[in-house]
C-alpha cells in the first residue's frame, strides 16, 4: 500500500496550489490594469483601444479568455478550485482531521476574517509586479510580448499540473477541467502569429 501523506503535508500542498490559483488571477487582473491604463484612451469611461492592433488581439484573447466580465465564477478559476476541493477532500479522507479544521477554507474562504489560513494564502499569492510591468505605448512592444509569453507559458503549466493533480477524480469530472483546459490553450494559440 502506498504511503499516505501527512495531514500536515496535504493541507501545505493544496495551500500552495489555492495560493497559485489565486496568483495567477492576480498577474491577469495586473495585466489588464497595465493594458488600461499604458495601452488604452478613456474615452466616456470606457477604454478604448486601436481595433486591429496587437493590443487588441491579446487583450480581448489573450487576458480575458472569453469571458466579457471575470468573475469568481467563471469556469476559471471556479471549475479548478471545485475540483480542487474534492481533490483535498479525498486526501484528506484518510486522517483525522483537528478540531475546528474547515477544508472549505482552503479554496474558497480566501481573504475573509475567519479563514485561518488568510495570511498563508496571502503570501503564496504575492507576485513581483514588476516583472509584469507593460510599457506605455499604444502598441505592444517586443518587451510587452515577452512579458504576455511568459504569462502564457506560467499559466498554462500551471493548468496542467492542476489537472495532473486531479488524477484520482473521476472522469466526468476531470473531462470538465481538461474542457476548460483545452479551450484556455486553444485561445493562446490562436495568439501564436500576434505574438511573433
Amino acid at each position: 500500500m502506498a504511503d499516505v501523506a501527512s495531514f500536515d503535508t496535504v493541507l501545505a500542498e493544496h495551500l500552495g496550489f489555492s495560493g497559485e490559483i489565486e496568483k495567477w488571477v492576480k498577474i491577469r487582473s495586473h495585466l489588464v490594469d497595465q493594458v488600461h491604463k499604458k495601452k488604452c484612451v478613456l474615452s466616456r469611461n470606457k477604454y478604448k483601444i486601436t481595433p486591429g492592433t496587437k493590443t487588441k488581439k491579446i487583450y480581448c484573447v489573450g487576458l480575458f479568455l472569453g469571458q466579457k466580465n471575470m468573475t469568481g465564477f467563471d469556469p476559471w478559476p471556479c471549475q479548478f478550485k471545485s475540483s480542487m476541493e474534492n481533490v483535498l477532500f479525498r486526501e484528506m479522507s484518510s486522517h483525522e482531521t483537528p478540531v475546528g479544521y474547515d477544508g472549505k477554507n482552503v479554496y474558497y474562504a480566501f481573504a475573509c476574517d475567519h479563514n485561518p489560513f488568510a495570511a498563508t494564502q496571502t503570501q503564496l499569492s504575492t507576485f513581483d509586479a514588476d516583472a509584469w510591468q507593460l510599457n506605455a505605448t499604444p502598441e505592444m512592444t517586443q518587451d510587452d510580448i515577452a512579458v504576455i509569453k511568459a504569462y502564457i507559458a506560467g499559466f498554462t503549466a500551471f493548468l496542467d499540473v492542476l489537472y495532473a493533480k486531479t488524477a484520482i477524480l473521476g472522469q466526468q469530472e476531470r473531462g470538465l477541467c481538461l474542457r476548460e483546459i483545452n479551450r484556455i490553450k486553444k485561445r493562446f494559440d490562436s495568439l501564436i502569429p500576434v505574438l511573433q
